[in-house]
């Protein structure tokens, strides 16, 4: 199954054990060397964040991510690799993605995740801002990845991309 990112954002977390709310999803932490979904970070209002391994995830549904109980709920700091990431500032959503020439393509505005690997699989960059204003809006294959670092994903040139119209036409072909 596939859903984007911004349809996680605020997701409810209840527990398969007592049924009972346990939080809602503010944030998703992706590994920046593949891909792979590392933690889901829940809402609060103050202390260290909380997290749940995407391991613990025993399902979803709409508006709901179903884990196995409370206690799988976990500090940040205990998973190293999203504590790294979490310090680093490392974030999709609105980082700028250009290609490794050096064009700016425009910024990521959600990412399309599939929910049985974890693994981030496609990116979708709008191109109408001020550093890209005749840029189209993209469809990006994940794949494409050749680094992503705080505030920037830089993908293969843009003649190995294709435009969300470009997509459509092969798709209808």
């Amino acid at each position: 199954m596939l859903i984007q990112a911004t349809n996680l954002n605020n997701n409810a977390i209840r527990s398969l054990e007592d049924r009972n709310l346990a939080g809602r999803i503010r944030n998703i932490i992706i590994d920046p060397d593949n891909g792979q979904i590392i933690a889901f970070v829940l809402s609060q209002f103050w202390g260290e964040p909380r997290v749940i391994s995407p391991k613990d995830v025993v399902g979803f549904s709409p508006g709901m991510i179903v884990i196995r109980n409370n206690e799988v709920i976990l500090s940040l700091k205990d998973i190293v690799r999203a504590q790294k990431v979490w310090d680093n500032k490392i974030h999709l959503i609105n980082s700028k993605c250009k290609t490794e020439s050096g064009k700016i393509l425009g910024n990521i505005d959600d990412f399309l995740i599939d929910l049985e690997t974890m693994i981030v699989v496609k990116y979708y960059v709008s191109g109408n801002n001020i550093l890209s204003p005749l840029a189209p809006n993209r469809i990006i294959l994940a794949s494409k990845t050749i680094k992503i670092t705080k505030g920037l994903v830089i993908v293969q040139n843009e003649e190995e991309q294709m435009s969300q119209k470009e997509m459509a036409k092969v798709a209808n072909t």
